[in-house]
């Protein structure tokens, strides 16, 4: 093609547009809109964030227990910096209530007989079973939440 019918296409294209405001925003504004967004997110160098958690749980003797969920939340790092500063509640209404304070961040209950459902591969929600999906889907949304709390 000749320069000279590209060049009317384009010209074409502008009157077009120039017709059209919402275009306009679609096209240029609505693009910064979400350049600006996730640059402020994700953007520049930051240190990791570190979450106050506070965890409910009570002692069992089963393979593998919340004990050691707790354990392996208080070692893992990033940068060498501890992503998760646990602390032990012994009941759940002073959890919740250092929740409330803005003590901490996030609140993990786990329910009695955890470590033996846990191993026995049983999921428990309240009094009720529930299915695996579930409880990763609730879970997920928690974890969302305590993340975007974090972020504000």
């Amino acid at each position: 093609m000749k320069f000279r019918v590209i060049k009317g296409i384009i010209l074409k294209d502008l009157k077009e547009l120039r017709r059209e405001k919402m275009a306009l925003f679609w096209i240029f504004i609505f693009p910064l809109m979400w350049i600006t967004l996730f640059g402020t997110m994700w953007g520049g160098e930051s240190p990791p964030i570190t979450v106050d958690i506070g965890v409910v749980y009570t002692n069992e003797s089963a393979p593998f227990t919340a004990y050691d969920i707790v354990e392996i939340m208080r070692n893992v790092t990033l940068e060498e910096t501890n992503l998760f500063n646990v602390l032990e509640f012994n009941d759940e209404s002073s959890a919740l209530e250092a929740l409330k304070s803005g003590k901490i961040d996030a609140v993990v209950v786990f329910p009695k007989g955890f470590g033996a459902n846990l191993t026995s591969g049983r999921f428990l929600k309240g009094l009720g079973q529930t299915s695996r999906v579930e409880d990763r889907l609730e879970f997920t949304y928690t974890l969302i939440r305590v993340i975007l709390r974090t972020i504000k």
